[in-house]
């Protein structure tokens, strides 16, 4: 050890005889003191020292935190002894006072709240048995002599006798358990009460079942926290205080869209800690700059955000704080600053809709540091604090130059640690140093040691000694009776069970990816979204058993509203290709697939999907920027997004419509276990679905009025010369479609109709067709073939007809009205191809009854594909093959096919301009007709075309 050293932890021994430090606000200096009280100048080498309890990442005054790993021990010893712990159900109604637990027999909060707000009687006190750990109490009530298998879990300790009361009052009954010697009466007072997570089971062992009760207690639990902080500032009164950010609490979890009720308390003991400097973080941010500052200047606590740029100058924070501190050696200079991860926009975007851009950390950092040395006075240390997560701490360890600490890595574990020493070096000519990093996971005591050279201190060693909070430390009692109003208020509506424990693992906590599969799968269900893209949601406490609604709404404190997008599906696919990998939790359709599919079917581009997400995605993460690529680009198309609105008329939160799904699927007889039911989902499933289609709708009439002057018959001009004429026509295909995993079905109607009169000729019709027909597909008794397409089978009865008879000068054709019967099998869809059928077939001219039935074969394809966003390609064939009759003639075929292709460029939703080409082959079936024949078609057209969820 150096000397240097050495006579620091000298003076650190001392530190209690050192009188009070003066600190002083560099703005609000005194007036510099008569010559001869001025003190005489501090002699290089002279040495100080400076305490500084801190704190960081410790989330608020709602943040003390239960790990049942007593409860897991037993588990696996009564496993291994062909015993077991079962049943394990979390309970919200326990308190506890010192040696004192009480716990409601039914595990209701309401339960034990009526029975210390009156007149409580208790019997006289019964043994039993217990464990003590740091983590929890082991009770087991009903036993009066020490179960063997606790003595083993026990091992190397030892169990200890309890005191168990049976306590009734107003109605209410509850269990009192004392500790060994304890045969007092609590003070009934609910004040003097802090609420417990407890956990309620069953052990079967040595033959025998008895009841549990593990009685959590909890770490880094406020009150205590609270009160170490004021015992380490009071034990020392040099010692000062400074934050590194997340001291109060963010989001409420018991009100849904608020922030946290316990806020005001955080703000409040804050000023009471006296702080020298404060670094805003995730939690204080949660509501936005606007709150935040509101909050905060009610007690004019001194936050500084080194990289916040705010544009309304009232939401302005100092970049950096300046402090002077008084020791008997002499002035201390430090330089705060404070430093925001830019990340908190993801989990803050109310920061962005105020005007407050957090940013790039290390270039505004680094240019407060060169103005600060730049200074006439420069300080004597620069003490950068911030919560910033691992890649920021990263680039602030080895980029930001001028910085001698960087207080608040709270991603160090520092449980097992006492004490961290550092000595720093110093030299002429040294390049400006990059900071010391100290971790912080809650309170540590931060010892800096300087030394004196030239005309300033500089920082020569620091100590960092992790103060953790266990739950035996005293408590600050006002904080535990402000904490124990708001919980006795809030709690007894939302205690409730909400979900049961899984099968496969009863006594585990619910993993995080389930938690996101449920809460996914229960947006999808509120808001009956195509897919659900979701930013990523915060971790859960891991408490084995069931899930209470009090702990679901502890994993759903955000701020979060739904919205819905609407996005084409002529840019569906593009989005689910590109988000894979992005989106953080998202459900209904699978990421990244070559041919996605939405709620089990292949992407359509005539649909709009909705897909649902959050305000927050929209804004703070890279999920708003693919949504926005996918929007439709035409003006007069609906909105992209909308928020989902409540039958108030208020945007509705992720937290009301998770709960509302899981309570509704809770309460549903017919769902035996809603973790099995939302987890089997997935974007295969085919739930039921009907579509109105709309394939083509397009009408035109034309009124062209000529001369009707024969003089004018020479002139070269088609529009002087050419008869009067009247032009319509139609294209028609509606259908009403119904789809599910086991069953395809639709009644559609086709119509083409085309008319030219003139005044010379009566209407010519060059098009008239009109086809009704059903049709039945049974994909569940689809037969796979490989390498190729699933085959199912498929029927479809139709008329094939037209609107008027054909008519000649010499005679009128009776009008077609060919009746259908057809059965085959149809491919399932599959990339381009939207459609193929193969079935044999019935015919019956309903215009001639006495004509014999035909037969035959026929085959239809119907192929769609999407050039990007717009374009798109489409062909259709239905062609037949008719076999010999008795009585065939002239006018029966042996061949007939139909094939259509357009491309088509959308002009608007839903409105397309298209080239298209139409073709008809035929063959007669006589020698006269033999021949093939062909007509064809091209043209332009201008159609409606959609598919519309019902």
């Amino acid at each position: 050890m150096s000397m240097l050293t050495a006579l620091l932890l000298c003076q650190l021994a001392t530190a209690q005889d050192q009188p009070a430090a003066e600190v002083l606000d560099e703005a609000t200096a005194p007036e510099t003191p008569a010559a001869d009280d001025t003190p005489a100048p501090t002699p290089p080498g002279a040495t100080t020292s400076l305490r500084l309890v801190t704190s960081g990442g410790s989330r608020g005054i709602g943040s003390g935190s239960y790990r049942f790993s007593l409860a897991q021990r037993v588990a696996e010893h009564l496993a291994s002894q062909s015993g077991a712990l079962q049943a394990l159900v979390p309970t919200h109604g326990a308190l506890a006072q010192g040696p004192f637990a009480l716990l409601a027999v039914d595990g209701r909060v309401a339960t034990l709240l009526d029975l210390v707000g009156g007149e409580v009687t208790c019997t006289e006190p019964e043994r039993g048995s217990a464990l003590r750990t740091e983590t929890e109490w082991l009770v087991v009530p009903d036993a009066a002599t020490t179960p063997g298998w606790l003595a083993l879990v026990a091992e190397p300790g030892s169990p200890e006798p309890v005191a168990v009361r049976r306590c009734t009052g107003s109605g209410s009954e509850a269990l009192l358990v004392a500790q060994d010697g304890h045969h007092e009466d609590p003070d009934w007072a609910l004040e003097n009460w802090e609420f417990r997570l407890a956990l309620r089971g069953e052990v079967t062992a040595e033959e025998a079942t008895s009841g549990v009760q593990f009685i959590g207690i909890p770490a880094n639990e406020a009150s205590r926290r609270v009160a170490l902080l004021e015992h380490l500032l009071t034990e020392d009164p040099d010692a000062r205080f400074i934050d590194a950010g997340a001291f109060v609490d963010g989001t409420s979890s018991v009100r849904d869209g608020a922030l946290s009720l316990h806020r005001p308390l955080g703000f409040a003991v804050l000023d009471r800690l006296d702080p020298l400097a404060l670094a805003p973080g995730r939690t204080e941010l949660a509501g936005g700059a606007r709150v935040f500052l509101a909050e905060a200047a009610a007690a004019e606590l001194p936050y500084v955000a080194t990289n916040w740029e705010a544009e309304d100058p009232a939401l302005s924070l100092p970049d950096v704080l300046m402090r002077e501190v008084e020791t008997e050696a002499g002035t201390i200079r430090i330089a705060f600053l404070g430093i925001v991860d830019p990340e908190v926009h993801t989990w803050a975007p109310q920061l962005a809709v105020d005007g407050v851009t957090l940013t790039d950390p290390v270039p505004a950092a680094r240019e407060a540091i060169v103005t600060l040395q730049a200074s006439a006075t420069p300080p004597d240390a620069v003490v950068v604090l911030t919560t910033a997560g691992p890649a920021l701490l990263a680039s602030l360890r080895s980029d930001l130059h001028g910085a001698d600490l960087l207080l608040g890595d709270t991603s160090a574990e520092t449980a097992r640690v006492a004490s961290l020493e550092a000595t720093l070096r110093l030299g002429p000519g040294m390049d400006p140093p990059t900071p010391v990093t100290l971790p912080l996971d809650g309170i540590a005591i931060a010892d800096l040691g300087f030394a004196r050279e030239g005309e300033r201190w500089s920082l020569v060693s620091t100590t960092v000694q992790p103060q953790p909070v266990p739950g035996d430390l005293p408590l600050d009692a006002e904080v535990r009776e402000r904490i124990g109003q708001t919980r006795a208020t809030e709690y007894p509506p939302l205690d409730h069970p909400l979900l049961p424990a899984t099968t496969e693992a009863p006594n585990s906590p619910l993993d995080q990816a389930t938690w996101e599969k449920l809460v996914c799968e229960a947006v999808r269900e509120y808001t009956d979204a195509d897919a659900v893209f979701l930013p990523e949601l915060a971790r859960g406490a891991p408490i084995p058993g069931p899930l209470t609604e009090l702990l679901a709404v502890d994993r759903l404190a955000m701020l979060d509203t739904l919205e819905v997008h609407r996005v084409p599906g002529d840019r569906m696919e593009r989005l689910l290709f590109k988000s894979y990998g992005l989106v953080p939790v998202h459900c209904g359709a699978p990421l990244g697939a070559r041919w996605p599919k939405a709620r089990g079917r292949y992407i359509e581009d005539e649909r709009v999907y909705r897909i649902a997400s959050t305000d927050r995605a929209r804004t703070a993460t890279g999920v708003g920027g693919l949504l926005q690529e996918a929007y439709s680009p035409w003006a007069l198309d609906k909105p992209g997004h909308k928020p989902v609105l409540g039958p108030d008329g208020e945007p509705v939160t992720l937290r009301t419509a998770v709960l509302e799904t899981l309570r509704t699927l809770r309460d549903d007889p017919a769902v035996n276990d809603v973790i099995a039911e939302l987890t089997a989902r997935s974007g295969s499933d085919r739930p039921p679905m009907w579509l109105a289609r709309v394939r083509s709708l397009s009408f035109r009439i034309e009124r062209f009025q000529g001369t009707e002057n024969d003089a004018y018959a020479n002139i070269p001009e088609t529009l002087a010369t050419s008869p009067s004429s009247l032009t319509l026509g139609g294209d028609l295909d509606v259908a009403l479609d119904y789809s599910s995993s086991h069953l395809l079905w639709d009644l559609r109607l086709r119509s083409k109709y085309t008319s030219l009169s003139t005044a010379d000729e009566s209407g010519q019709e060059t098009a008239d067709d009109l086809k009704p027909s059903t049709s039945v597909s049974l994909p569940g008794a689809a037969i796979p073939v490989p390498g190729f397409l699933d085959l199912m089978p498929y029927g479809e009865v139709f008329v094939d007809s037209e609107i008027t008879p054909i008519e000649s000068d010499t005679d009128t054709l009776p009008r077609q009205a060919d009746l259908w019967f057809t059965l085959g099998v149809s491919a399932k869809r599959k990339g381009i191809v939207r459609a193929l059928r193969l079935a044999g077939f019935g015919l019956r001219d309903l215009s001639t009854p006495d004509k014999a039935m035909e037969f035959g074969a026929r085959l239809e394809w119907e192929t769609r594909y999407v050039f990007g966003p717009g374009l798109k390609w489409t062909s259709e064939c239905d062609a037949s093959v008719y076999g010999n009759t008795s009585d065939q003639d002239d006018s029966d075929l042996r061949f007939r096919a139909l094939l259509d292709t357009a491309i088509a460029l959308p002009l608007a939703r839903y409105l397309d301009i298209s080239v298209y080409g139409q073709g008809f082959l035929f063959q007669g079936r006589v020698p006269e007709t033999s021949d093939l024949g062909a007509a064809w078609t091209i043209g332009f057209s201008l159609d409606v075309s959609g598919a519309f969820e019902l």
